[in-house]
């Protein structure tokens, strides 16, 4: 066994030995560089490249601002704490652009805050329904010049835009 191994080291020490072994290591950097290129022209053909890179910017997207949300709140609540009617309406409205913003960040299509709630399931969002009513709220104001928001039911709609935003895991 010995005598097998030790010609065997002997051999490949031999110049004829190490030419053998030099064509073989050349040989193989060739397959390599083959197989490599391939791999790249294949990916590159593929939409494999084209999909990970929507992934990626699907993750960066969907990357919401935790830290701002609060802060932004703490604004709008204080708004309806003064309890006047034209700064109840603009926590109310305020509330709604902050949720919309949340929801496009989220990866929700549509045009519009009502084309987003409507394509969004129960499934998808437990608090759909509260989403709704406090969107409708808004549309009120918006549209209704002669719509009246006591503090009260402006509490109520801020609550349902709150809930809706835990239930996000943002607040």
């Amino acid at each position: 066994m010995y005598d097998i191994i030790y010609s065997f080291i002997e051999f490949w020490s031999t110049p004829a030995g190490l030419k053998i072994f030099l064509s073989i290591k050349y040989l193989l950097i060739f397959i390599s560089f083959f197989f490599v290129f391939w791999i790249v022209f294949f990916l590159v053909k593929s939409a494999y490249l084209w999909n990970f890179q929507l992934y990626k910017e699907t993750l960066q997207k969907g990357a919401l601002p935790k830290g701002k949300i609060p802060k932004k709140w703490q604004e709008i609540s204080s708004r309806i704490k003064t309890a006047e009617e034209a700064n109840c309406k603009l926590g109310v409205i305020e509330a709604d652009v902050l949720l919309d913003d949340v929801l496009k960040k989220m990866g929700y299509s549509g045009e519009t805050m009502s084309e987003r709630i409507e394509r969004i399931t129960q499934v998808q969002l437990k608090t759909i329904s509260e989403l709704r009513e406090a969107h409708s709220v808004r549309n009120n104001i918006l549209h209704n010049p002669n719509f009246k928001l006591t503090s009260k039911r402006a509490e109520e709609v801020i609550e349902l835009y709150e809930k809706v935003l835990k239930e996000i895991d943002i607040m």
